[in-house]
């Protein structure tokens, strides 16, 4: 999905998200001692992967929608691990 992709890639690049409905952002949460890369379908949390290690955290969906941004972005997620370039 383009807007997955997108907003990874905004997220990899420190830019701020833009107000859409799936938006990233890579935090230090004080629950974790890495950064962690958040995915958000609206209000829900989607996804929490751990940068560092390259590992699914928490994830999580509900309706169709939520299921395929989810793969999505693990699929994505998996490119940018095996040394994938980002999309411009």
């Amino acid at each position: 999905m383009k807007q997955i992709r997108e907003c990874i890639d905004r997220a990899y690049k420190k830019l701020p998200p833009l107000r859409r409905k799936w938006r990233a952002q890579i935090l230090n949460l004080k629950e974790y001692p890495f950064p962690v890369l958040i995915l958000m379908h609206y209000q829900h949390v989607v996804l929490l992967y751990c940068v560092d290690r390259k590992k699914v955290i928490y994830s999580w969906h509900e309706l169709p929608t939520d299921k395929r941004g989810h793969d999505a972005a693990i699929a994505y997620l998996e490119e940018l691990a095996q040394g994938e370039p980002l999309t411009n």
